[in-house]
């Protein structure tokens, strides 16, 4: 079973962990309920990789949801919704999928596979008050950027609107992030494993 985790933040928020080591078809016959998601994926998608994707992070919903189908749709910007109007967000990275819901709070997730690549466009994403030599503090600030980012989505922030506070890097732990257009600071959740960085806000 390629479900690493189902977490409950709160009594309204819920964290899954999707590996994705089987096939878009595979999945639909492992979850007869998603046969139509299948097919919609073989439509859109003329590559695996996208369908796997999909699929993935509909397998883990089915999962989060106690194996009681609800249906994603997105707006106009491109957000993820559900059916039955709890908050969604949505990510994934080379192999893992993850996904947080919640009926109360808006919510942002965001994971990140661990890589140097991130070293060479910090200039692009950390503001000079935030620069760093760190890679595991690059990798993470990218992360919760693009997690605020999606909690925010309807401010469609840039990220040099968003800043983050003095903190030191453990392997999970808390920090804050300013939206500065608003004047609000969110608090990040952060962990990191020796493949990913996962990063995820709610407010």
């Amino acid at each position: 079973m390629p479900l690493l985790e189902i977490q409950q933040i709160d009594e309204s928020t819920t964290l899954g962990l999707w590996k994705m080591d089987e096939s878009a078809q595979e999945l639909s016959e492992h979850y007869p309920l998603l046969h139509h998601a299948y097919q919609d994926a073989c439509r859109l998608f003329t590559l695996e990789a996208r369908r796997r994707e999909r699929m993935s992070v509909r397998a883990l919903l089915l999962e989060m949801n106690g194996r009681q189908p609800v249906d994603i749709f997105y707006n106009d910007a491109g957000r993820p919704l559900l059916d039955d109007g709890r908050i969604i967000s949505i990510s994934h990275t080379r192999g893992v999928v993850a996904v947080i819901l919640s009926s109360l709070h808006q919510v942002g997730v965001d994971v990140e596979w661990r890589s140097d690549r991130v070293s060479r466009v910090v200039g692009r994403f950390l503001r000079p008050d935030e620069m760093t030599d760190c890679l595991e503090k690059q990798l993470l600030l990218w992360s919760a950027k693009e997690a605020v980012f999606k909690l925010f989505s309807a401010d469609r922030l840039r990220f040099e609107e968003m800043r983050a506070l003095p903190f030191e890097v453990a392997d999970e732990g808390v920090f804050s992030m300013e939206n500065m257009r608003h004047n609000i600071v969110v608090s990040v959740c952060y962990r990191q494993t020796d493949d990913f960085v996962l990063t995820y806000v709610s407010l």
